[in-house]
């Protein structure tokens, strides 16, 4: 029972100070710090995103989701899951490892 709940705070530790990470890194977004908010909220039960999903969940055009997708990607929030160009899936892989290790 001990180590099931130092597991349980180690993880709720690690998400936190992820959490506390993708703040930072959101706030260097500028004028679609409020989009990447949004999106992340979302993306923390459903930590897989398509382009066309982003674009669905925001409301905002296509380029506009592609867009802030690609600059969640330059800071290191979302890594591509998929190859290609075409149909792209884009995860929070950092928050996903938490649960895996």
């Amino acid at each position: 029972m001990r180590n099931s709940a130092e597991e349980s705070i180690k993880v709720l530790t690690q998400l936190s100070e992820l959490r506390e990470d993708y703040t930072k890194q959101l706030g260097k977004l500028g004028k679609r710090q409020k989009l990447g908010e949004r999106l992340l909220e979302y993306m923390l039960s459903e930590p897989i995103v398509s382009v066309p999903d982003a674009k669905v969940i925001l409301g905002v055009t296509y380029p506009t989701a592609n867009a802030l997708i690609g600059e969640l990607k330059k800071l290191g929030v979302l890594t591509q899951a998929t190859e290609g160009k075409v149909d792209r899936l884009f995860c929070l892989q950092s928050y996903v490892d938490i649960f895996r290790s």
